[in-house]
């Protein structure tokens, strides 16, 4: 069963303009609780952003929900 949620449920959760890299039309992510690692929605191994900098990729800005770093 798919879960929808509702708009009380995700003004719960703050968002903030983060970080992305497009490499090759692909948008990569920062993880969502490991710092300086990207994720591609279909990829199960992080990259570190040094990765994407040497691969030329672009670096933009995204509104994204908030990451919790340790």
């Amino acid at each position: 069963m798919k879960h929808t949620l509702k708009s009380s449920e995700t003004s719960q959760h703050l968002r903030k303009m983060q970080k992305v890299y497009v490499l090759n039309g692909i948008v990569h992510v920062p993880h969502y609780s490991q710092q300086g690692i990207y994720m591609s929605p279909a990829d199960k191994i992080g990259k570190f952003e040094n990765y994407f900098i040497q691969r030329g990729a672009v670096a933009q800005q995204m509104l994204l929900w908030d990451r919790v770093y340790k």
